[in-house]
């Protein structure tokens, strides 16, 4: 979790769930209780960074996003939810790195994307 630039309150894995390199925690938090969801941005960009830790593993390198694509999410996280996000590398081109992302409440998909980054160095 030290290579995301993020940091509280735009940070929204948590670190404490990341026992994996490619799976971590989405916690949709207190501030949205008065809208009844997570609106969809803050998960959108909880899989990019999530996407980030999977195509980048050294700690002097990060990405920046530079396309979503196919991004669905048919059950809208709620606060309080916890969902388990998996990123898996689909494809690699030099600096651009294209991953699957997945976040699931329990066994039930939530939502998908395809996120494209570009390694960028500090």
């Amino acid at each position: 979790m030290a290579r995301l630039p993020h940091a509280y309150p735009f940070r929204f894995l948590d670190h404490e769930d990341a026992t994996r390199p490619l799976e971590a925690a989405f916690t949709a938090g207190a501030a949205f209780q008065r809208s009844g969801r997570a609106p969809a941005w803050t998960l959108l960009e909880a899989m990019a960074q999530a996407a980030g830790l999977a195509a980048f593993s050294r700690e002097d390198s990060g990405g920046m996003v530079l396309q979503v694509q196919r991004f669905r999410c048919p059950r809208p996280p709620y606060p309080g939810d916890r969902l388990a996000l998996s990123a898996q590398v689909l494809q690699r081109m030099g600096p651009v790195v294209r991953v699957k992302v997945l976040a699931r409440r329990g066994e039930r998909l939530v939502a998908r994307a395809v996120v494209t980054l570009r390694e960028v160095s500090p």
